[in-house]
């Protein structure tokens, strides 16, 4: 992939060592920011299906390559459950029983709708649902619908990712994700990521539906695709840690060390690491925090090569500037790189006597 180096405050001339993948949505998905994109160093840009109706999945493919040469990854929704349409304002109290649909009725107070609709052939009463910020557990599955019980009453959103204990096993892609495989390989599209990847066999059958060539990236964001990296980590092009979903479904105190696990993992096995990373929430200050550039900092120093910007980007109140911020930093680690070893893809020891004197 061409890539443009950041001109804020850096050299123009030479290209970042670190890929920048920006996710679009109603936030970004607009000319002027469109056409911002590749002078800040983005590299790619990434459609979530998960959060792109497919019929209008074109209309926004059309859309960002109008306004912007950038590449287009399309990330597939994958082998996930997520919530339907919910009504705003409903929160779920305990002891409340909720009924589980597979259709696309509207959530409310006392029934919410789950997909893929084979979630239900492998739903078991006794399982737990975390759905958004609730709770609740299975009493009695149907014929494409479930009872459940509220064990731990929360706010419920649309469109939320749904963690099932213990885990169902589901389809690698939908046919939503076939569908628009299929319209994105007619146009051209030649990044494809697989979202929720749980094992070699969930890859290779996206791999079976790409043209030669096509760079096949992996999600590594659930416990099934944690316990199965290795294999997932030697058949994909490129492997994303989904450290926010990973924290849905494992203590968030072992998420850390998994990236740093897989990140050592990918660069033994020569499969480039990225992480999801960039501003803290959708409404992000206006400069970065010293968390912020930590976080980044140690991403760099475990080996990961690329940052995958999602909320901020897609549905921040100023992606533009979540992307600038975050560029600036790159290309701020950049620069102390090419000072100290004259090298982009390594970085110096900044607290040496030697380094401190130009900073």
């Amino acid at each position: 992939m061409a890539e443009q180096r950041n001109t804020l405050g850096s050299s123009p001339c030479l290209p970042r060592s670190t890929r920048l993948v920006v996710t679009l949505g109603p936030a970004s998905l607009r000319p002027a920011v469109l056409r911002s994109l590749a002078p800040l160093g983005v590299t790619l840009l990434r459609l979530n299906l998960s959060h792109v109706a497919l019929g209008d999945f074109e209309d926004v493919l059309r859309t960002a390559r109008i306004h912007s040469r950038l590449p287009v990854c399309l990330d597939t929704e994958g082998a996930q459950a997520r919530i339907g349409l919910v009504a705003t304002g409903v929160v779920l109290r305990v002891g409340q029983p909720v009924r589980l649909v597979a259709d696309k009725a509207l959530g409310t107070e006392r029934q919410l709708s789950l997909r893929p609709e084979t979630l239900f052939d492998a739903l078991k009463p006794g399982a737990v649902l975390a759905v958004d910020e609730a709770m609740l557990r299975v009493a009695v599955v149907e014929a494409g619908r479930a009872m459940a019980i509220v064990v731990a009453g929360g706010r419920v959103r649309s469109n939320r990712t749904v963690v099932i204990d213990p885990a169902p096993e589901l389809p690698a892609l939908t046919d939503k994700d076939r569908t628009a495989v299929d319209i994105a390989v007619a146009a051209g599209v030649d990044h494809f990521a697989l979202g929720y990847a749980a094992s070699r066999a969930a890859v290779e059958e996206l791999r079976s539906l790409l043209p030669a060539g096509a760079r096949l990236i992996a999600r590594i964001d659930s416990r099934s695709g944690v316990e199965r990296r290795a294999e997932i980590i030697a058949a994909a092009d490129i492997v994303v840690v989904g450290r926010a979903h990973l924290a849905a479904e494992l203590p968030i105190e072992q998420v850390p060390f998994l990236q740093k696990a897989i990140a050592r993992e990918g660069a033994a096995a020569g499969t480039p690491i990225w992480v999801t990373a960039g501003r803290s929430g959708t409404s992000a200050g206006p400069t970065a925090t010293v968390a912020e550039a930590n976080d980044i900092v140690n991403l760099l120093l475990d080996g990961v090569t690329g940052l995958v910007l999602t909320g901020e980007s897609a549905a921040g109140t100023d992606p533009l500037d979540a992307i600038e911020r975050v560029a600036q930093l790159l290309d701020g680690l950049d620069d102390l790189a090419l000072q100290d070893t004259g090298d982009s893809t390594l970085m110096p020891d900044v607290t040496s006597p030697e380094t401190a004197s130009t900073w």
